[in-house]
């Protein structure tokens, strides 16, 4: 079980198990909608990137969706809409539902049926347990511990980590979290299953999950440790990136104090973002201590107007929170620091 994983899915996203839900009506039109980037400029909505209404209400009836409460006014999280996504692509690759339903026995179901959120909350609370038995004084893992057994204890966000706890939403975060220079691949490819006796076979959508170069089950369940379990010269097969449903979601140039992803930063990154509109701001500096390395973003372009390219890579950073603190350099030469640690003693709108 991976419960490093839920370690620091807890500590790194605590705020995203309940808040900042989208509302169906928010998500949906009456056709899908993709803006471009001039249009993601001038937007106001929370996500303006539509899904077909009648096409989520379709996966709905289908229990592709098992996160949408029935009889009750549907909201999703980050994860959810990531899904969502998933299930659009891989629908414009095969309409056939029963490849979406595949998909979802696969990467969903399975985890629900394994109760896999129950059993990484208790291997992970054993493990703190352990370690406070060997060192009392560890402050670290009594925090923790105290995090894991409140959350536990409460029934709502358990179920909202449960809902969230799957082999997709999984490897998505491992992405961020833990390898984000290993990619990991999710894979659909049709093969052969044989049905009775006779050796009649049918052909058969089979996805899997590949994280540097090994085809892989679940959290620590190697199918095969030493490589690919097929020719992929030889196979015809449908390749998606994980990194291309984090960066769907968070690098947009949605420049609106409503937009969902901006919603979700911290109130001292929510001020560099409401600066950047008002085009206060020449310069976004993002320093990552662990490689004590520097990444600067040019803000505005030749033109004086918004470098695309530049903010969708400030709000990803921001979002998957993969750095250590920030400056924002004002056209005036002032500095604002800000942080995507909410306990950083708000320090937040500090001018430097």
């Amino acid at each position: 079980m991976n419960i490093n994983y839920l370690d620091n899915f807890i500590n790194r996203f605590p705020n995203v198990l309940l808040s900042h839900t989208l509302k169906l009506t928010e998500i949906t039109d009456s056709k899908a909608i993709k803006l471009d980037d001039n249009q993601m400029l001038d937007s106001k909505e929370a996500f303006p990137n539509k899904f077909e209404l009648e096409v989520v209400r379709f996966w709905r009836k289908k229990k592709l969706l098992p996160f949408f409460e029935e009889g009750k006014h549907a909201k999703i999280s980050i994860s959810q809409l990531m899904w969502l996504r998933f299930l659009e692509n891989l629908r414009n690759l095969s309409p056939n539902t029963a490849v979406l339903e595949a998909a979802h026995e696969y990467f969903l179901k399975r985890a629900y049926d394994q109760n896999l959120a129950l059993k990484n909350y208790i291997a992970l609370q054993d493990s703190l347990q352990e370690e406070l038995k060997k060192n009392p004084n560890n402050q670290d893992a009594k925090i923790k511990l105290e995090q894991v057994v409140s959350i536990s204890k409460d029934q709502l966000l358990m179920y909202s980590v449960k809902i969230d706890m799957n082999y997709f939403n999984m490897y998505i975060m491992d992405e961020v979290i833990n390898s984000p220079e290993i990619e990991t691949l999710f894979t659909y490819r049709m093969g052969k299953n044989i049905l009775d006796e006779k050796g009649t076979v049918a052909d058969v959508p089979v996805f899997e999950i590949i994280k540097d170069g090994k085809v892989i089950n679940g959290p620590d369940d190697e199918k095969n440790k030493n490589g690919i379990n097929f020719d992929i010269h030889n196979t015809p097969i449908s390749i998606f990136s994980a990194n291309y449903f984090l960066r769907d979601v968070f690098a947009d140039c949605n420049l609106s104090q409503e937009a969902f992803n901006i919603q979700i930063l911290e109130k001292s990154e929510r001020l560099v973002f409401k600066l950047i509109k008002e085009k206060k701001v020449d310069l976004v500096s993002f320093v990552n201590g662990e490689k004590n390395g520097k990444e600067d973003y040019s803000v505005q372009d030749i033109n004086s107007g918004y470098n695309v390219t530049s903010i969708k890579e400030i709000k990803y950073k921001m979002c998957t929170k993969n750095y250590n603190y920030g400056i924002a350099i004002l056209n005036t030469g002032e500095k604002i620091e800000f942080n995507s640690n909410p306990n950083s003693s708000e320090n937040e709108e500090k001018r430097k």
